[in-house]
């Protein structure tokens, strides 16, 4: 199709609307590539004969499995993108199943030491309720006995 001294790989390929969309891998020779370059002038004539008139365009049969091809390349990235989020959606889970965990075992943890604080809190309180009411009984004790006295002693002096 061109001249061996051009470098240039092209391809073609339809897309959506059977449009020719160049790709890669077609050599095309340097008149070619120049003329693709110019700003929009009027076409040469082909050099091909006139009664086979070439539209570079794909034929029916050749477009569908192009399309089809492209249809399965594009639902094929999608099944890939799918499984590539179901996999980190399930790896967060996975994390977030193990912070549940950790945290359930953490309030679990402080739970207990809540429990144990006030069993402590409560025996020490209940120790020192029954320290102060025994001292107070002995205080009491003491004014009794140091009442008594201090009555027999004013009786004592009163009673000549």
């Amino acid at each position: 199709m061109g001249d061996s001294s051009s470098k240039t790989r092209v391809s073609f390929e339809a897309d959506e609307n059977d449009n020719i969309t160049v790709v890669k891998r077609i050599r095309l020779s340097d008149n070619v590539i120049n003329r693709m370059r110019e700003p929009s002038s009027p076409a040469p004539k082909p050099r091909t004969p006139p009664q086979s008139q070439y539209t570079p365009q794909p034929s029916p049969p050749l477009a569908k499995p192009l399309k089809r091809k492209k249809i399965k390349a594009a639902t094929e990235e999608e099944r890939l993108k799918a499984k590539s989020f179901a996999k980190k959606l399930e790896e967060k889970e996975r994390e977030l199943k193990r912070q549940d965990e950790f945290h359930m075992d953490q309030l679990a943890r402080l739970e207990e030491r809540s429990a144990q604080f006030y069993k402590v809190t409560t025996e020490e309180l209940t120790q020192f309720v029954c320290s102060t009411l025994q001292a107070i009984r002995q205080i009491l004790a003491n004014c009794l006995n140091i009442r008594c006295l201090f009555g027999a002693c004013s009786r004592a002096v009163k009673t000549p």
